[in-house]
């Protein structure tokens, strides 16, 4: 609402700054000044509004600490290739990760995840495990920047296109999934 009525956005485009900062006012106000830095902003009948074409990309300043930590994590590894692209897979999954599901993406994807990379990732605080019901392992990204800058590093490499086709048809297969997440 504030988004709308005290900056003039429009609600559409509210919504998907409120969606790509997660609520953090700071983060949008950086991720506003960046948009107006490029252009992406024009006058509409509510104040103003960017095309859906137009990303809405958090400033990079904002994403280079976990861009960082998750360079060194990857680091570790013998073949840090791999870990990453496993992790890229996960992210496009979702903010909370079914390991069944994220197993099935990267075999989908011909992925190797290297042993110990979830629990990597645990122990470094990256991701958190989640209480899942039955035999369910399920884990969730630490923060939402961190997702964000895995997904981000993606894109920069020319995977998300591929990650997200694989994980949208992987979704539409499962009937026990829910519908919005195979949108």
């Amino acid at each position: 609402e504030l988004l709308r009525a005290g900056m003039g956005l429009s609600p559409p485009l509210a919504h998907r700054l409120a969606q790509v900062t997660l609520g953090n006012p700071s983060m949008m106000v950086e991720t506003l000044n960046e948009l107006i830095a490029r252009g992406g902003l024009r006058p509409d009948a509510t104040g103003f509004d960017a095309p859906p074409a137009v990303p809405l990309d958090l400033p990079e300043g904002v994403l280079a600490p976990w861009t960082q930590r998750l360079a060194a994590f990857f680091e570790r590894f013998s073949q840090p290739l791999p870990a990453r692209e496993s992790l890229e897979a996960a992210a496009v999954l979702g903010e909370r990760v079914d390991e069944a599901e994220w197993t099935a993406l990267c075999s989908a994807l011909r992925l190797s995840p290297p042993p110990g990379v979830v629990e990597g990732l645990v122990r470094e605080r990256l991701v958190s495990p989640v209480d899942a019901p039955g035999d369910s392992i399920v884990w969730s990204f630490a923060h939402g920047m961190i997702r964000e800058a895995v997904l981000r590093g993606a894109r920069e490499e020319g995977r998300l296109t591929r990650l997200h086709h694989e994980a949208a048809t992987l979704l539409a297969a499962r009937p026990d999934v829910e519908p919005w997440r195979r949108a």
